[in-house]
């Protein structure tokens, strides 16, 4: 053999083993790096599945909004849909239908809500082992998108062979041949960019996955963590993942409840989850679902016929649900309670309380057209020091928004300055004028204003206090001595400024506190004032005077029902309604709520009141949280 040839063939030899040497060694790489934990299949303890939770409490005769009950249900273990659950509650005389609300004739327990399990930002994830998935959906997604899933090893010679050629001819890519297993390999591993080195990537993870795993359930695995991991979209600001979270949030429906036609629409959405929006392309949407549905019935691999399918007024009924959903955001108020645990409040009310926030920030932010608005609260039981605290902005530091962020307080101390009053010599029947009043200070003459008009001459120190006047407060404070009052208020009030008597605006709410601070200057006042509430023969006691919330500031806010209860509150406004207050004492549980404007400051009037945004979350909350209300019981509270 010619020597030049012997070593060509050595070369050539020597290159083709070096080839496979480096070939094997990015497989190896590849799979080594590919999380293939992540088509674990999916655990389910058996014993926990269906078992009603005793926290999780609906007391008898309370009030729950009917969409609020009915979310809920929809995420909660129960295997039941929510119409099956309410028609036997009926029966059995549970419940009562009264508008949209639902009056609890006997106490429910309800379920505890399935684990979000997206660790993700806005993201909801409820995970469904294969045997619980509805044979419609991984048949249906055979047919459409991988015929020969149950025979090939990961990958489609075929396929692959069509699509090359198509795209040698048209001089792109654009078909891929991808199997459901490549397609599970690029959601889970993968970007999709278009690169050979990614699909490389793709087929080699692939075939191992089919080639590793056991013979009998890998194809099943495959399916499982494609209908559990894949995305379907966004709605309501929170990211879709997987079959089951899809079935709640386009359909409101538990999976085994949907129809083939609306499994359809599940399946066609994977294909592009935004280019097929139902919100933005409908029409896409509709003309896809039908070719998926038809197809799919004509292979027998779903009941039903085309005549089955939707019709325009169904598929414009579901789009009107969707956007009214959207605006809403139930589920998104859902997701967001599962991430503020609490013990405080069970599952059920946490859930409300995040809803009534939402609902009210939607309104706010049309009205003002800023995205800043927010809500704070911290409130505690003051008999076990259970607690729930809320931030709106879930993306910013709570502990640092309701401890080390301060806001001007407005007239919520207002009650503490008048305890002091009522123990110093006033008493509730005294009179105070009202007129105007000038009050000489270093800095100048200042006069205080009132927020009302028509005001009468005179008030009684008691009506000066529930309706929060300004000038009888401030001419009560110079009949009190302005030394000792502000010796008083010193020991309550953080960072309060002296002397009193060259800063009176203070009195009237200048001064800026944390949610927190004001929840521990409320809980000493409150807890105190209880000493006297059994002893208070005279009606002098501030909780007294102001439990009956027909004769205060929210008098024309409250609600007839809620009217007809006991419970402290006491509003606030300041900066142009850029902070407001809400501070209430029930049962045994006292609370204080923020609502307002963060970052920057304009000068004009926003129209807020603590009365209209923060007393109405704590009213809305408490009319539908499930639970009976409880009024003022200084009984269940421990000595100072």
């Amino acid at each position: 053999m010619n020597r030049g040839i012997k070593w060509l063939l050595i070369a050539v030899a020597g290159l083709i083993s070096v080839g496979i040497l480096i070939s094997a060694l990015f497989v190896i790489d590849v799979i080594s790096k590919a999380p293939l934990e992540r088509i674990e299949k999916v655990k389910v303890l058996p014993q926990k599945q269906g078992l009603l939770d005793s926290k999780v409490l609906l007391e008898e005769g309370a009030l729950v909004r009917q969409s609020e009950l009915e979310t809920y249900f929809l995420f909660s273990k129960s295997i039941e849909s929510f119409g099956d659950w309410l028609a036997k509650m009926q029966r059995q005389d549970f419940v009562s239908l009264n508008k949209n609300n639902y009056i609890l004739e006997k106490e429910i327990h309800l379920h505890e809500l399935l684990q979000n399990e997206c660790p993700s930002l806005y993201c909801y994830q409820s995970r469904v082992p294969f045997e619980r998935l509805p044979s419609i959906f991984w048949k249906g997604l055979i047919g459409i998108e991988d015929t020969r899933f149950l025979d090939h090893i990961g990958i489609d010679f075929k396929a692959m062979a069509r699509a090359f050629f198509h795209d040698i001819k048209v001089m792109r890519f654009e078909q891929g041949a991808s199997t459901l297993t490549q397609q599970l390999v690029k959601n889970l591993f993968y970007t999709s960019e278009k690169k050979i080195s990614r699909k490389l990537k793709e087929i080699i993870v692939s075939i191992y996955i089919e080639m590793t795993f056991p013979e009998e359930e890998i194809k099943e695995r495959i399916l499982e963590a494609y209908f559990n991991e894949v995305e379907w979209g966004s709605l309501q600001g929170v990211r879709i993942k997987g079959v089951q979270a899809a079935s709640f949030f386009y359909f409101s429906k538990k999976l085994n409840d949907l129809s083939p036609f609306e499994a359809s629409i599940l399946v066609s959405l994977l294909k592009g989850p935004y280019f097929y929006s139902p919100l933005n392309h409908l029409d896409r949407l509709k003309k896809r679902t039908h070719f998926v549905y038809k197809k799919l019935v004509s292979m027998h691999l779903l009941p039903g016929s085309a005549k089955d399918a939707w019709a325009d007024r169904d598929w414009k009924r579901w789009q009107k649900q969707l956007i009214i959903r959207n605006s809403e955001k139930p589920f998104r108020s859902l997701w967001r309670s599962q991430k503020n645990k609490n013990l405080l409040f069970n599952d059920y009310e946490n859930y409300v309380f995040v809803q009534k926030v939402n609902l009210l920030l939607e309104k706010l932010k049309k009205r003002l057209k800023k995205k800043d608005v927010a809500v704070k609260a911290y409130i505690g039981s003051l008999k076990n020091g259970n607690l729930f605290d809320f931030y709106s902005k879930f993306e910013r530091k709570k502990e640092r928004a309701l401890s080390s962020e301060f806001h001007q307080v407005g007239s919520i101390l207002k009650p503490i300055i008048y305890s002091y009053y009522l123990k110093n010599g006033k008493n509730p029947e005294d009179l105070v004028s009202t007129k105007e009043l000038t009050v000489n200070l270093k800095s100048g003459e200042w006069k205080p204003r009132e927020a009302h008009d028509n005001l009468p001459d005179e008030v009684t120190v008691a009506e000066a206090l529930m309706h929060s006047y300004n000038r009888p407060l401030i001419r009560l404070a110079q009949d009190a001595g302005w030394p000792a009052l502000e010796s008083f208020l010193a020991a309550k009030i953080p960072r309060l400024k002296v002397p009193l008597a060259e800063f009176p605006a203070q009195l009237l709410g200048a001064v800026e506190l944390s949610i927190k601070e004001i929840f521990e200057i409320y809980r000493s006042f409150i807890i105190e004032e209880c000493q006297d509430w059994e002893n208070d023969k005279e009606h002098k006691n501030v909780l007294y005077l102001m439990s009956d919330p027909s004769q205060t500031t929210v008098r024309k806010l409250v609600t007839t029902q809620m009217a007809q209860m006991r419970f402290f509150g006491k509003t606030g406004t300041s900066n142009s309604g850029h902070n407001n207050w809400f501070v209430f004492f029930q049962g045994d549980t006292l609370g204080v709520i923020w609502v307002g404007l963060e970052g920057r400051r304009q000068e004009k009037d926003l129209h807020l009141y603590g009365g209209s945004t923060a007393f109405q979350i704590f009213q809305n909350f408490f009319h539908h949280r499930g639970r009976r209300f409880s009024q003022i019981d200084c009984s269940l509270l421990p000595n100072p």
